[in-house]
């Protein structure tokens, strides 16, 4: 048997570390080959050329090849052998099936005699599948945020964007809003509106390729405000009146809401936030609800004070007693309510048979007969003081306004009584200081849509 050289021994441990794709025994013993690696040629997403060459020394080469793997994962031990045919030099080898955008590393090799021998690793990277196009799901929406118990509801939408090709190497999408006051939308395209009548167009982009979607906020509107528990108002000792405002539709969109009083409404006179009214004067109160500022709804409320605690006799011979006030005011001076129609109701749209007197007053008071009203003009003496007449009588008076004209050189008034509102039977007592006119007569007419009342306490 021959002997093993130190040499020898060394050559034979070191070449049992490679095998050439499975067969032969590669050595590290002095090169008689050098192999070359050249960069790859015709690199695309999924294929490349391997380009190598080889210098023989000595001795026939019987296999030229590639060890080749993803760089992250390259070793000679583990690399897949690839030969290449025929065996010349420069040789190559065309590979597929690659992942795009991906580093690849390969090593060329030839086999002399039995052994191998490798060249330089080299690396390089596939391209990526480049993207074609970009596509929304929405191309045109339109949004109507909602109250629904009063939570703001309705504000937000998903969009979906595609990229193209499927396969497509970058499948990253920038969303961007034109304008950000209208609308925001996230990384994932779930796009946030505001509650604000405009619009906002949406983008998506991937590269140079973009697609777009608008967005046009129009948020519910309303159509309608009603205000419901106005009317009359009974002021005894500083009455309340509760008034509540529906808005249509229910899931209107708004921010805020406010109850306003009117500027002409008298003095005394409060809203609460939640449209409570208190009235401690006499007078017709008039109201605004407001919504976001805006006026939406309005409507008046008679406020009418209470009866005088007790009547003046001026000796009517029916036994009643004369109110110290007008219906609708509580000071001697002042003309209170004016009427249009015999109804009960101080509101002329109001159409009723009662007596308005006794609606607002209850117990006996109602309006004066026409011979109540009568005696009154026969058998008191009348004294114009210069805003109206003191009415007397044994010692007991009355005093009765009138409505002055602008310029106040004098006033003339009409104070119904208690008979049927036709122009037959319509009587009123008419007085006119500046033909210091004194007389009951039948009103029609234009005479008929400013009749005041002075109740009378009957028996």
């Amino acid at each position: 048997m021959r002997k093993l050289t130190a040499y020898s021994i060394i050559a034979i441990s070191a070449a049992t570390l490679f095998f050439s794709c499975g067969k032969e025994k590669i050595s590290n013993q002095q090169a008689i080959c050098k192999v070359y690696v050249d960069a790859p040629e015709d690199v695309t997403a999924t294929t490349a050329v391997l380009k190598g060459r080889f210098d023989a020394v000595a001795g026939t080469v019987s296999e030229a090849g590639f060890l080749f793997d993803k760089n992250a994962d390259f070793k000679d031990e583990t690399a897949d052998c690839r030969p290449a045919t025929p065996v010349t030099t420069p040789f190559s080898l065309s590979v597929s099936g690659l992942s795009p955008g991906t580093e690849y590393a390969y090593k060329a090799y030839a086999v002399v005699d039995g052994d191998r021998y490798l060249s330089e690793k080299k690396v390089f990277k596939t391209k990526p599948i480049a993207t074609t196009g970009i596509t929304l799901d929405k191309s045109n929406v339109t949004l109507n945020p909602y109250l629904e118990n009063g939570e703001l509801k309705g504000i937000t939408l998903q969009l979906t964007a595609t990229v193209y090709p499927e396969n497509a190497s970058d499948k990253s999408v920038k969303w961007t809003s034109s304008d950000k006051t209208v609308a925001t939308v996230s990384d994932g395209g779930l796009v946030t509106v505001q509650p604000v009548n405009d619009y906002a167009v949406i983008m998506a982009e991937n590269g140079e390729f973009y697609a777009q979607c608008k967005v046009t906020v129009s948020p519910v509107k309303i159509s309608s405000v009603n205000i419901s528990g106005g009317g009359d108002l009974l002021l005894r000792n500083g009455s309340t009146m509760q008034l509540t405002a529906t808005i249509s539709p229910s899931n209107a969109y708004y921010k805020t809401t406010e109850w306003r009083k009117g500027s002409d409404s008298p003095s005394g006179t409060t809203i609460s936030n939640n449209g409570l009214v208190t009235c401690t004067k006499g007078g017709i109160v008039t109201v605004e609800f407001l919504v976001d500022g805006v006026k939406k709804a309005g409507t008046s409320i008679y406020a009418i004070p209470g009866p005088p605690s007790a009547g003046v006799d001026l000796g009517n011979p029916s036994g009643v007693k004369w109110a110290t006030y007008n219906l609708g005011t509580d000071s001697q001076g002042g003309n209170g309510f004016s009427y249009i129609r015999l109804h009960k109701s101080p509101n002329p749209d109001v159409s009723d048979t009662g007596d308005a007197a006794t609606y607002a007053w209850g117990g006996k008071w109602r309006r004066p007969t026409h011979d109540e009203m009568q005696y009154l003009k026969t058998n008191c003496t009348w004294n114009w003081t210069g805003s109206g007449y003191t009415v007397s009588k044994s010692g007991k008076s009355i005093f009765l306004p009138v409505k002055m004209e602008s310029s106040g050189a004098w006033g003339a008034a009409y104070y119904w009584t208690q008979t049927t509102a036709n122009s037959i039977t319509s009587y009123a007592l008419h007085l006119d200081s500046s033909s210091n006119t004194i007389e009951v007569t039948n009103v029609s007419g234009s005479d008929r849509e400013d009749l005041f009342i002075r109740p009378v306490l009957g028996q």
